[in-house]
């Protein structure tokens, strides 16, 4: 899984040289493509756009893909599932080293759930709350936060609902 992690790392940072600009730096523009790694109790990569509406609020959306393979977050044995989010980022400082507070809502999509006793594929359907609040530090380029999820999922068995606390690291490329 780390390597995974790494190699995203590596797209990330990779991205960013496309956006550079040979002349000037890194160009100046209120649109933004941010993409982003979560981890600790899951593994996810969030990919976001969005537009600088003031200096100190942007809004955009959102697509990710998350992965738990040991049960810890959506009481599955395996589970792979997809959230389609809308975005506010709020910076509260405009120093280099700025606060920000992320508000994400949206849908999310259940893909696949496997239970360990006999490795039986189930999709299970994702219920239509899906949110995330996120206080974080953001330093030239890069984010990292805590992000707090709220979800809600009904497999065969049982319905549930649940916060989960992740480690947040991103990087904001201007287009």
């Amino acid at each position: 899984m780390l390597k995974k992690l790494l190699f995203l790392l590596f797209v990330f940072l990779s991205l960013n040289t496309f956006c550079q600009d040979k002349s000037n730096g890194l160009k100046e523009s209120k649109y933004f493509l941010r993409p982003e790694i979560e981890v600790i109790r899951n593994y996810a990569a969030y990919l976001n756009f969005g537009y600088q509406v003031l200096p100190n609020y942007a809004i955009g959306a959102g697509v990710g893909y998350s992965v738990d393979y040991k049960g810890s977050v959506y009481d599955i044995k395996y589970s792979e599932i997809m959230p389609f989010t809308l975005n506010n980022r709020f910076y509260l400082t405009n120093s280099e080293l700025r606060l920000f507070f992320d508000i994400r809502i949206g849908y999310i999509f259940g893909l696949v759930s496997r239970s360990n006793n006999n490795r039986k594929l189930d999709f299970f359907k994702v219920a239509n709350i899906y949110g995330s609040v996120c206080p974080g530090l953001n330093y030239k380029r890069w984010d990292f936060g805590v992000n707090l999820i709220y979800y809600e999922f009904t497999s065969n068995t049982k319905d549930s609902s649940h916060f989960i606390p992740c480690l947040k690291i991103g990087y904001n490329i201007p287009l």
